[in-house]
């Protein structure tokens, strides 16, 4: 079943854990879009579980998935009263931000540089997103490694699967140099 589809949650996913959703929702507070309504406003909905240790003791997190929902609120949208582009970028940046954070510890993509910086963001528009309509956000981590990410996002209508846009997002980060 694919993650853009409307339905149940997927086999193999799960609700994220309260330690999850917290290090997903810190990036949320920051946003330029939607005001102060912006981070009660998307929610962490369900991902996959936390991969296995590997054979040299790290976790391979590629293939990673997470999705959040959200409702197009009148701070998301432009005059036209839908999404603002900018906001869907916004989005894409933040949500695959967030990916990358459920999973940092202080030696890999955390603090100071917590989920890295942006290298690249990459969108495509397919649809308009119409205020007043629930969203889902379907992340991916696509590669990761100790200092490069490569990540995407679908944004998508809840309750039908229509494609908003897609973003790929590219990451760098290093660790701290005390």
């Amino acid at each position: 079943m694919s993650l853009l589809a409307p339905g149940p949650i997927p086999a193999g996913m799960r609700p994220f854990t309260e330690e999850e959703a917290g290090r997903a929702t810190y990036f949320f507070g920051s946003a330029p879009w939607g005001g102060p309504d912006f981070r009660d406003n998307i929610k962490p909905e369900y991902c996959d579980p936390e991969p296995p240790i590997n054979a040299k003791g790290g976790v391979d997190y590629e293939g990673w998935r997470c999705v959040f929902s959200a409702v197009i609120n009148e701070g998301m949208c432009n005059p036209l009263q839908n999404m603002h582009g900018g906001c869907s970028a916004t989005i894409v940046d933040i949500m695959t931000s967030a990916a990358i954070a459920v999973h940092s510890t202080p030696t890999f993509w955390g603090i100071p540089m917590l989920s890295g910086v942006s290298v690249t963001l990459d969108m495509q528009y397919f649809h308009p997103g119409l205020l007043g309509k629930k969203i889902k956000i379907v992340c991916e981590i696509d590669r990761i490694s100790p200092t490069l990410s490569n990540s995407h996002a679908d944004i998508v209508e809840w309750d039908t699967g229509k494609r908003i846009a897609s973003g790929t997002h590219v990451k760098a980060w290093r660790p701290a140099k005390l």
